[in-house]
């Protein structure tokens, strides 16, 4: 199967996903599976998520779609300390 992957839609990239749109369906999918990091829209949490689900339409409408939530798709950012220079993935 042809599977595409993909995550974290930062802020400025929001609004318009039509290349990106574009590029998923040129790849003709069998499934999506977005990665977590929907948004980066912490204060307007649900806004945000369904702001990109409705970006992504076009894909997800026809295309089974697998959708794994990270730590701002929950409204926290950099849960694990990555701002801060704490994180230790070892």
């Amino acid at each position: 199967p042809n599977v595409v992957a993909m995550g974290c839609f930062g802020k400025d990239d929001t609004t318009n996903k039509r290349k990106l749109v574009n590029a998923v369906l040129e790849e003709d999918p069998d499934l999506l599976v977005l990665q977590g990091d929907q948004t980066y829209l912490h204060e307007q949490l649900l806004y945000g998520f369904f702001e990109t689900m409705y970006s992504l339409r076009e894909i997800t409408k026809n295309i089974p779609t697998i959708v794994q939530l990270d730590d701002h798709d929950y409204g926290l950012p950099n849960l694990w300390g990555a701002e801060l220079g704490e994180e230790d993935s070892g």
